[in-house]
């Protein structure tokens, strides 16, 4: 369980600081009015939901490795 929390906890970090900074970003930039300006929100926010897709992704696949590792360990005794 240790192993897991890490990789859980830094990936709810980084996607809460993700969506704290589109938040900020993307409604100021909606805001504007201006048509230039709504477009590079959003992008941006497509950007950054792909982030945080690719996170979500990433912590699947690790906790697999850990859970593969694990019972690798438990099947060498």
């Amino acid at each position: 369980m240790k192993k897991k929390f890490a990789p859980i906890f830094i990936t709810l970090l980084i996607c809460c600081f993700n969506i704290f900074i589109l938040f900020i970003i993307s409604y100021n930039l909606l805001r504007t009015k201006i048509l230039g300006l709504i477009i590079i929100g959003l992008i941006y926010a497509i950007v950054i939901t792909w982030v945080i897709v690719a996170l979500i992704i990433n912590l699947i696949k690790r906790l697999r490795e850990i859970k593969e590792a694990e019972e690798d360990d438990l099947s060498k005794y």
